[in-house]
Parts: C-alpha cells; structure tokens; sequence
C-alpha cells in the first residue's frame, strides 16, 4: 500500500505539523507492506517529495499531481496513492481547502471531509451548531477587522457588558495560535489588534474563572464514533491557560490527567457530547473535542472540536486512546482503515443519470 503523508502547510502551525507528521511516519515504519511517500508542502505552499527522517528534512525533487493519469509524478516516475494521510494542521490542512484536492483527484485520505473540515475550522459555526445540539457554550462576539474598524467603541462596549476575563482568538486557526487572556479593560484593544495579525475575523469569548479543561478523543465513523477516557489538562508554570507554548514548547508547561478527576455522569456527558458533536458537523476518522467546566457549578461548555489533533510527543489524542488500551499503531491503522473504508462506500454511489 502507498501511503502519502503531508506534512508542513503554509499556516502558522507548520512546524506542529512536522512533528505530528514525524510520529505518523515512525509508526507506518512498523507496519507490513506499507510504502511511505512523505510530501513536504513549504510555507510558500509548494509540494515536495522529502526524505522519512523530519528531524533533517532533505528534499528529494518537486511532486505534482497528473489528473489524467492520476498518479503522482516526480523525476518523471509516475506513483498511484492507496491514501493520503494529511497531518497538516490549520489553514489549506484543516480547513477543507486540501480535502478539496484529495476528493477531486479521487484519492482515499484521512479524516474529515472538504464540508465537515471547513464547518469545524470556524470556531463560530461550530458552536452555533453545538448550541443547537443541546450543548452549552459561552458567550462570545465575532468580529471582522472590517466591522472593528467601522464600529470599534461599540465591539469595545459590548465585550466589556460580558466581564472579565476574556479570551480574544481568530476564529479559525488551531494550536491557541494568536489567543490572549485578558483580564482587564487595558488589554482588551492590543489582544484585539494582536489577534488581527493572523485573521482576518475574531472572536472574543467569555471566560471562565479558573476553568478546568477536559478533553475526549473520538475514533470512528460519523455514525457511531468511539470516544476515548476523558482527560483533563492542568497547565504548570508560568503559563495562565494551555496555549502554543504549554503545548509546544515548554515540557514542563501542562500534564494531562487521564482519566479526569471527575465523576462518573460528568464524565459520561461529556463522552456523549463530543460524539453529538462529532456527528452533528459531519466528522469523520478521528478528533478530539475540547470543553471547559466551571470549577463554582461544574457547568460544562463546548469550546471547539479539532480534526487533525496533534500527535506530537505532546499530543493529547494519541494519550487519550492509548488511556483505552489502544496502542498509537493501532489507531494509525484504525484511521487508514476508515479512510479506505470511506472511499469504498462513496465507489457504490452512481456518477451519471
């Protein structure tokens, strides 16, 4: 079997992406009969064929896709993809943007498809279509830089009425790349300005005093996904929430409680929360859904579901399952199967009147 691993991207999440997709293609090593072609896309957006070890990435020559032959083509040798495995995270990985080529080139790939993809990447859409699940949310305001510009002391106003603290995102890009905490009036407009420098749209959402954050991993079919032990993440150190650099970079800057110390019913809400969600936005292969819990009433509140979660040696979903006893061979493998199964599935369907 040809498996094509990308990897890299052009959004700010290309390194993440690198170690995620490093993880992927050591495990595919173990594997029989597996022939790993790992595609290397630069922050210019252009595609390579690179060498297997992405601790020294070497670049082999350019790959181009040939939509008459459809193969893949790279110092004129021609190579036929059984699935494409993206861990590109973020925008043109995670946005449904890659989705699109994969389904038009008609190649099996991993994870969600172009809508679900696009649908999820918007922290908005998403919890609107959360909301109307049943499942609870906290307030926010999505704001484009437009609409600030035009209506500035008004955005101001009504993000003071929801209180400290906030947090202030772009309203599509993963790994709390471009989040702020603010916890106080002074530092509302700079969080703003600063979230504005990776997005052209924003939200600025209410907070939860000291929140707990819980974690469930979903592996499946839209239909009827397993969800993994909850996990609760405790940042350490310096850090006030888990952003880039709890997650990334410092070593020290969270551990992840598996299970979460929460009771059983709590735990199980969650469980059946994520898999509504999961299926009410049309996801597939694999996520990990994100919540926060009010310490003072241990009120639950969906945050954002993410279709290519990280697995990094700091990843939480590979933790997450390997919790149930599912070894990250085992569910490289279950996600391949389910990409391949996909593709199958849609073969039956027919293509002319």
């Amino acid at each position: 079997m040809n498996i094509a691993v990308f990897f890299g991207g052009k959004s700010v999440e290309h390194e993440v992406s690198i170690q995620s997709a490093k993880n992927i293609i050591t495990t595919l090593k173990e594997m029989k009969n597996i022939n790993i072609f790992p595609i290397f896309v630069d922050k210019n957006g252009g595609w390579h064929l690179s060498n297997d070890n992405l601790d020294n990435i070497k670049i082999i020559s350019g790959i181009r896709y040939d939509f008459t032959s459809n193969e893949f083509i790279y110092k004129n040798k021609k190579i036929k993809i059984d699935v494409a495995f993206s861990m590109i995270h973020g925008n043109t990985g995670e946005d449904g943007k890659l989705q699109g080529f994969f389904e038009t080139a008609d190649i099996a790939y991993t994870g969600c498809d172009l809508l679900s993809s696009a649908i999820t990447m918007n922290k908005k859409l998403s919890k609107t279509i959360a909301e109307r699940e049943g499942i609870s949310v906290l307030d926010d305001i999505t704001v484009s830089i437009n609409d600030f510009k035009r209506d500035r002391d008004s955005i101001i106003s009504a993000a003071k009425r929801m209180k400290m603290p906030l947090f202030v995102k772009p309203n599509s890009l993963g790994s709390s790349v471009g989040v702020r905490k603010v916890k106080s009036i002074s530092e509302l407009t700079p969080s703003i300005e600063n979230a504005f420098m990776y997005e052209d749209k924003i939200m600025i959402e209410k907070g939860v005093d000291s929140a707990r954050e819980i974690v469930c991993g979903l592996l499946g079919n839209n239909e009827s996904p397993d969800a993994s032990p909850c996990g609760e993440i405790r940042v350490k150190g310096k850090h006030e929430f888990y952003d880039y650099n709890a997650k990334y970079t410092d070593e020290n800057g969270m551990e992840l409680l598996i299970p979460a110390e929460i009771n059983l019913k709590t735990a199980e809400k969650i469980q059946l929360s994520a898999k509504k969600i999961f299926k009410a936005l049309g996801c597939y292969g694999f996520a990990r859904a994100d919540f926060l819990m009010d310490p003072k009433d241990n009120k639950i509140y969906f945050c954002e579901i993410n279709t290519i979660p990280g697995f990094t040696s700091h990843s939480l979903f590979p933790k997450l399952f390997e919790k149930k006893g599912i070894a990250i061979k085992e569910q490289v493998k279950k996600i391949l199967n389910l990409a391949i199964e996909r593709k199958s599935y849609q073969s039956n369907f027919k293509k002319s009147i």
